[in-house]
């Protein structure tokens, strides 16, 4: 600040110093970006008039050597200068592009307003049209665009907070929603919607979005990466699963090369499809595929699973009685009394006993009695075919149920972290590989990772959230181990105790 840099008179000769070499066609290239480094000293003053100067020096000079230039001169910039030049490249995209797609966003909106069918926003065709029709840039915008597009790509991966904000571009941004519900109104042809899009991107002398998702929001980034990840010839694939163990049953079933899109059929005994010879659930399309998520992300974080179940009795089916004392469950007895009943009855006494039969310690009962009201219980002890004994004291000698079902504790991949209102790995989650236990861990979490890449290839969503630190960990294996100040944003009360 107080260095002299920013005097009137005097700011383009040392921020030029700043980064120029001894080499003449360096010194020659920044002679050329003068109005450039000019406008990055005071931002605020960017004009119209300067915007045009600008975008006409950057325009001046071939890509591949204004970008490296300005590379190098971002790397010893101050602060200041440093984001000043960031407003300014961004302004001149905007310059060129801003009203542009204003103009798309428009004619779109007037047509769904009027009921013209004229541009559909699930039609790539319909709005590349549309596109053609407003965006023309001329050759001057497009050089100064592609040059300050791929000078803003390498400030925002070598920027040392991570904060990918600053280097968004509306403009790109806003074109790129355009297309985000025909991409997935034609989701099962990714390669073909990521050619039609690349096309669409020289005509109209834009720079290549998919090279540049730093320049680009969450949701924009999205729906290109759901089309990189998919190869040309990698067809659907169709998986079959329960809800209840939707990681264990989907993950034998994923690809293991590349992404894919998904098909997934919910197994169901009562199902009117049939696929693979198991009897499914009739539904189809995005709807089934979003289910799946779901319900991995419900399997990702559940402490209880459910082991057996006696369907809840219809109202004509007298509901099962049960003999207790005490704490204990006599199944004996019961088994004593079936030849007593009926056939309706007789085969829901067997599925209530196969239900509690099936229980070890530990184990969780859930039992909803005959006039609705639901107990739980945990079983302390199993003897044999004879009975079993709960943690509390049953308040009759006899339990009338009408539903049973048996849950044992399951392994969580994550667990809600209060701290930061996001999921965290669970206790236990790095336990020996060589154990059974570690062993099914370890084959859950390869699954679950598979799925995370898939989640974006389908367009889908898990159903909670994961800590901007279990990315960087992820997606930076051989990076520097995490330190204390990493913890910030995560867990600051953990984060302070340990600075103290």
């Amino acid at each position: 600040m107080g260095s002299g840099c920013f005097k009137s008179g005097s700011e383009v000769k040392p921020l030029l110093a700043a980064s120029s070499s001894t080499h003449p066609a360096d010194e020659q290239i920044g002679g050329r970006l003068t109005p450039v480094v000019s406008a990055a000293s005071k931002p605020h003053l960017f004009t119209e008039a300067r915007v045009s100067d600008a975008l006409k020096a950057l325009a001046s000079v071939p890509l591949e050597d204004g970008s490296a230039w300005l590379r190098n001169w971002l790397a010893k910039a101050q602060t200041r200068q440093h984001n000043g030049m960031i407003l300014v490249l961004k302004g001149i995209i905007t310059h060129c592009l801003d009203a542009q797609v204003a103009s798309v966003e428009t004619s779109i909106a007037e047509s769904e307003e009027g009921g013209n069918e004229q541009v559909d926003t699930a039609d790539f065709e319909r709005l590349a049209r549309a596109c053609r029709q407003s965006v023309t840039l001329s050759k001057t915008q497009q050089k100064g665009m592609h040059t300050a597009a791929a000078v803003l790509r390498s400030a925002a991966s070598t920027a040392q907070d991570g904060n990918p904000t600053p280097f968004i571009v509306t403009a790109f941004d806003r074109l790129v929603l355009l297309f985000r519900h025909a991409f997935l109104a034609n989701i099962g042809t990714s390669a073909s919607n990521l050619q039609q899009w690349q096309e669409l991107e020289m005509e109209l002398g834009l720079p290549a979005m998919e090279k540049h998702l730093a320049l680009l929001s969450c949701t924009a980034k999205s729906a290109l990466l759901s089309l990189l990840l998919i190869p040309d010839d990698v067809p659907p694939s169709a998986v079959i699963l329960s809800r209840d163990h939707a990681i264990r049953d989907v993950g034998p079933q994923l690809p293991d090369k590349s992404a894919c899109i998904l098909l997934p059929y919910f197994e169901s005994a009562s199902g009117t499809k049939v696929v693979q010879g198991r009897r499914v659930e009739g539904g189809e399309g995005h709807g089934p595929r979003k289910e799946l998520f779901v319900a991995v992300a419900a399997d990702a974080v559940r402490r209880w699973i459910t082991v057996s179940q006696a369907p809840r009795a219809g109202p004509a089916v007298t509901p099962v009685r049960l003999p207790c004392r005490g704490n204990r469950v006599d199944l004996a007895d019961a088994l004593a009394g079936e030849d007593s009943q009926d056939a309706h009855e007789a085969k829901r006494r067997q599925e209530v006993l196969r239900c509690l039969g099936d229980a070890r310690t530990g184990d969780r009962i859930r039992i909803e009695l005959s006039g609705g009201t639901e107990v739980e219980h945990t079983v302390v002890a199993v003897h044999g075919t004879e009975g079993l004994s709960v943690n509390t004291r049953f308040e009759s000698k006899q339990l009338s149920v009408s539903r049973c079902t048996l849950e044992r504790r399951a392994m969580p991949l994550f667990e809600f972290h209060r701290g930061s209102g996001e999921y965290w790995f669970a206790a236990g989650a790095d336990d020996d590989a060589s154990t059974t236990r570690g062993q099914d861990l370890m084959k859950r979490f390869r699954s679950f990772g598979k799925l995370l890449a898939l989640a974006l290839a389908n367009r889908c969503r898990f159903s909670f959230t994961l800590p901007l630190l279990f990315f960087r960990l992820l997606l930076q294996p051989a990076g520097p181990p995490p330190e204390l100040g990493d913890l910030k944003g995560f867990d600051d009360s953990l984060q302070s105790s340990l600075k103290k």
